[in-house]
């Protein structure tokens, strides 16, 4: 009843996107971690994902997608937001950083590994499919650009959001809906065919124990990344809003025939 009282009341200023707007929240559909210790090792069916340098100066990182076919096609992204939460960090010496997060460019294999015993970090080696740090897909030839992924090739040149983390208590972290996450739901809206989700690197190249793990789509407690949308789909105008529409162009025909 509020809407259509919405659009019988304001049939040009905007009501049908106060009334269709709708929103949506989702974990991943696929994430893992890319280990610089472990190269051709994966890690995509843990509790969590992995970025940041380790005590040793190796390197991981994250890779996460979300499925948004649940967005109609055409529909227009208002604004965004997405919740991570870190579950570990290293254990002596942690060091905050900023991570960035990049549109990736390229299709890659979530996997189906976890990690033995007391070396979370580690993962356990990979077979036909798996992401890893050297390869997209393991065991078919489809190898990064450059260990890792590199930028303009497997990841987008430009930053697309990043965000200030500390440690474990300062958790959870959100990205705000002014950073560029909301622009890359639209073209994966607009192109389907391109969702291969986000790069989540950090940005203090060099500096030891940044490494974080942030809870993953299987993590039991329901603690892995949510991304909230809000969005207008397309819409087509009901038969009895066009009659609303239509009458002030009548009346403005009546007026001009009686003069």
């Amino acid at each position: 009843m509020r809407c259509s009282l919405i659009l019988l009341l304001l049939p040009f200023s905007g009501g049908w996107d106060a009334c269709l707007a709708e929103s949506l929240s989702l974990q991943p559909n696929a994430d893992t971690t890319l280990i610089g210790i472990a190269p051709d090792n994966n890690l995509g069916t843990a509790e969590f994902f992995n970025a940041g340098f380790n005590g040793r100066g190796y390197e991981s990182r994250a890779l996460f997608s979300f499925d948004l076919t649940s967005i109609p096609p055409g529909s227009t992204i208002n604004q965004s937001t997405l919740t991570l939460d870190v579950i570990r960090q290293p254990a002596e010496n942690p060091t905050d950083s900023y991570f960035a997060f990049y549109r990736m460019l390229r299709p890659w294999g979530e996997g189906t590994k976890t990690y033995p015993g007391m070396s979370p970090g580690m993962g356990s080696p990979a077979t036909l499919g798996d992401a890893t740090w050297n390869d997209r897909f393991y065991g078919m030839s489809l190898p990064w650009a450059a260990p890792g992924g590199a930028i303009g090739i497997d990841f987008a040149s430009s930053i697309t959001a990043e965000v200030a983390v500390g440690g474990i208590f300062e958790s959870p972290y959100t990205l705000p809906s002014d950073s560029g996450l909301a622009t890359d739901l639209q073209f994966w809206v607009d192109h389907p065919d391109q969702n291969f989700g986000w790069m989540v690197l950090t940005e203090s190249t060099g500096f030891l124990n940044t490494a974080r793990a942030f809870a993953s789509r299987e993590d039991g407690l329901g603690r892995g990344p949510l991304l909230n949308i809000d969005y207008t789909p397309v819409h087509e105008p009901s038969i009895l809003s066009l009659v609303f529409m239509a009458v002030p162009a009548m009346f403005g025909l009546i007026r001009f025939r009686r003069r």
